[in-house]
Order: structure tokens, then C-alpha cells, then sequence
């Protein structure tokens, strides 16, 4: 639950407490906000674990990269494009 989110190309993401047999009823709420119901109820259901670049694609995180390329980005140059296109007090 977060206003961006970024991952290394490498990060694996998934919801598996189906395969220990919990229900993730706090976390489908916002899941399925975020990516909507169908994408929601797939990774709740199968457990599956799934690839940045597929996180990416749900709508999940805002951004993958690989290593140090990800650090420089979101640290440098997401963070100073939010200061020059928007409002300082909005910020």
C-alpha cells in the first residue's frame, strides 16, 4: 500500500498464503483496488509467484529495473521530476 513502488528486475512477488492455508482477506481488499478483482482473485487463489516485469504489467509497482540502475532512478531522477513538474507544497 503504497503511492509508487519500484523493484529490481529480479524481485519475485507473490501472495501464497493459499498454499499455507490462510486466507489474505486484508490484503485482497487492497489487491484488488490496485490491479482489480480477476488479477486479485488469480494470485490469491493460485499462490503463484510472479516476475517484476509481470507486477509491472498488473499494475502492481510503478517501475522495475536491474540493481544500481533502480537506486539512481528512483532516488535521483523519479524523485527530482516529482520536485520540478509539481507543487512544492504538494510534495
Amino acid at each position: 500500500v503504497c503511492d509508487f513502488a519500484f523493484a529490481d528486475s529480479d524481485a519475485l512477488f507473490g501472495y501464497t498464503e493459499a498454499k499455507i492455508g490462510f486466507v489474505p482477506a486484508l490484503v485482497s481488499v487492497f489487491l484488488a483496488e490496485q490491479i482489480g478483482h480477476y488479477r486479485a482473485g488469480e494470485l490469491l487463489i493460485s499462490g503463484e509467484m510472479i516476475s517484476a516485469k509481470k507486477a509491472d504489467e498488473f499494475g502492481l509497482i510503478t517501475g522495475h529495473m536491474s540493481g544500481d540502475s533502480l537506486d539512481h532512478w528512483v532516488a535521483h531522477e523519479f524523485a527530482a521530476k516529482l520536485i520540478r513538474e509539481n507543487s512544492a507544497f504538494s510534495m
